[in-house]
């Protein structure tokens, strides 16, 4: 499944709400009757295979970048900070088998950065160098 990234932090749903001023009603209706309940993520690589055009403005008006697959966990399966904890233990984990540019690092430490700051674990994620 594709991520998207708006302003260095993963799509939610508060975006989603935005975004859907945007979209198709019959599109998105459809989408919706096929995936729900999904992530904000399934829900917008759904969409956009059903209407390629909308990429477009998710970059030119909104910023909104695909991640390249970073396997960053969905932000709604992360409630607490333990659940951060853990999440960023098990991408840890998997780190070392991935490449990544510089570009690719930057863009996974603001998401992990958005997490730490969500669950006031800054200071935990820096020294484990997640952000």
């Amino acid at each position: 499944m594709k991520k998207y990234i708006v302003n260095g932090k993963a799509l939610d749903n508060d975006m989603m709400q935005i975004l859907a001023g945007y979209m198709s009603d019959d599109i998105r209706e459809a989408v919706h009757r096929d995936l729900a309940p999904c992530s904000p993520d399934e829900f917008l690589s759904e969409y956009i295979k059903r209407d390629s055009e909308f990429e477009k403005i998710l970059y030119s008006e909104f910023g909104i970048e695909e991640t390249p697959g970073y396997n960053l966990p969905d932000l709604e399966t992360i409630k607490t900070a333990d659940d951060a904890r853990q999440a960023a233990a098990i991408w840890q984990a998997e780190f070392n088998n991935q490449i990544y540019s510089w570009e690719d690092l930057v863009a996974i430490g603001e998401f992990w950065q958005g997490i730490a700051e969500k669950f006031d674990l800054l200071d935990e994620f820096y020294e484990n160098g997640l952000c």
